[in-house]
């Protein structure tokens, strides 16, 4: 099948996308929109106070809007139940830091997965060295994909500051005979890990540098995360590397043009494919999961996070985030001026002990894992992440037992 044309690229190649973007269809039932009504009045009731009166969007032709915290949230189903899912602002594109380090992570692995599809249709003679392996598996890459990205919208912007096509030989590793032939160089693979696992800023800056600007944006909108459409792009962007290399392009609600902009309906579903193992194939996905895991106990995730920002020790809540990952930055191009804004998404077990819940749950063919995704919280005005465990544990249990 050939891959279909998603921002301009062409059809026929062999691209490293996804040949389709990936599906997500949570139900639309009743029980649907009980807990979108649910998770509204409990945002509007419980986080209004904290925001500002508007936030400025500082775009020719739109009015500043007033928007609580964006706000996502994922029933996943037990046996013979369905996904149900919520959200409130959730397509309001945000600044969000950190939190789109999980978007490079998928990126690269994209990227494994069609080099992988490549190197199966690489010819290797026998007695070939490594390093000549090597070169006829980055002369096929380059084949297959150069061409492919630089035919797509915006590639010229986004050139300027990073290549027009990933770094091959400093991400890839071929071992022809091997299963699978293509793996990641251990340079490249260590500083994913610092990225997602430690949220390390040199790290990222590496990972992105390597993958190109152009190649991250082309993965997402092909993988269905990011829709672009002229003043009203929406999804996941990634323009900036952590670093000095910055393109802003994509118009926020707090931060004017954006770098590393996401709204929470799309790294929440990011998050569930990978915790139901079908983002790219179940390999990557667990790959994928195990960094998110390690991230959930290396870093204390903010939903847990005690009031003072140099503790390590989680607060008491009838749930464990299993796998994690936060942002935190300060806003730079808006009215806001260096005010940190926070955001997180995490895949969280809710406690047995909790029999109301688990059983309410239960009753409505739904497990004990609930996926949560915000962003552009403001936790320095209140000195507290409280309010978002709140908003937490009032959803959850409300819907639980409706």
């Amino acid at each position: 099948m050939s891959p279909p044309k998603h921002l301009g690229f062409p059809d026929g190649a062999i691209l490293p996308f996804a040949a389709a973007a990936y599906p997500f269809t949570p139900n639309n039932t009743a029980d649907a929109k009980s807990l979108a009504a649910t998770l509204n009045g409990i945002l509007s009731s419980n986080l209004q106070t904290i925001l500002p009166k508007t936030y400025p969007i500082p775009v020719p032709g739109q009015k500043a809007r007033r928007v609580l915290v964006p706000f996502s949230i994922l029933f996943i189903a037990a046996p013979g139940g369905s996904d149900i899912y919520a959200g409130v602002n959730d397509d309001a594109m945000c600044y969000s830091a950190s939190l789109l380090k999980v978007a490079v992570m998928y990126a690269a692995f994209e990227l494994l997965a069609a080099a992988n599809r490549v190197a199966a249709t690489v010819t290797v003679p026998s007695g070939t060295n490594a390093s000549d392996a090597q070169d006829l598996l980055l002369a096929a890459l380059g084949a297959a994909f150069d061409k492919g990205l630089a035919a797509g919208p915006l590639a010229a912007k986004l050139n300027a500051a990073t290549p027009g096509t990933p770094a091959y030989e400093d991400i890839l590793e071929f071992q022809p005979g091997q299963t699978p032939q293509v793996k990641f160089q251990p340079t490249f693979a260590s500083n994913m890990d610092l990225m997602i696992r430690l949220s390390d800023d040199p790290a990222s800056v590496k990972c992105i540098d390597a993958l190109g600007f152009t190649y991250i944006n082309a993965a997402l909108a092909n993988g269905g995360f990011f829709k672009h459409a002229v003043g009203a792009d929406h999804g996941i962007w990634i323009s900036g590397d952590y670093g000095l290399k910055e393109v802003r392009q994509v118009p926020t609600i707090n931060d004017g043009l954006g770098k590393l902009v996401m709204n929470t309906a799309n790294m929440l579903k990011m998050f569930a494919l990978i915790l139901e193992q079908t983002l790219i194939d179940a390999t990557s996905s667990q790959a994928m999961a195990s960094e998110l895991v390690q991230a959930a106990t290396g870093l204390v995730p903010w939903i847990v996070h005690d009031d003072d920002p140099n503790s390590t020790v989680p607060v008491t809540v009838p749930f464990v985030p299993f796998m994690s990952k936060p942002g935190f930055g300060p806003l730079g191009r808006a009215s806001h001026f260096g005010e940190n804004v926070y955001s997180e998404c995490s895949a969280l077990q809710w406690s047995a002990s909790d029999t109301d819940t688990i059983n309410g749950l239960a009753a409505k063919k739904l497990s004990d894992k609930i996926i949560i995704c915000w962003q552009n919280f403001f936790e320095e005005r209140l000195k507290s992440f409280d309010k978002i465990r709140l908003v937490v544990e009032s959803t959850v249990m409300q819907f639980a037992v409706a």
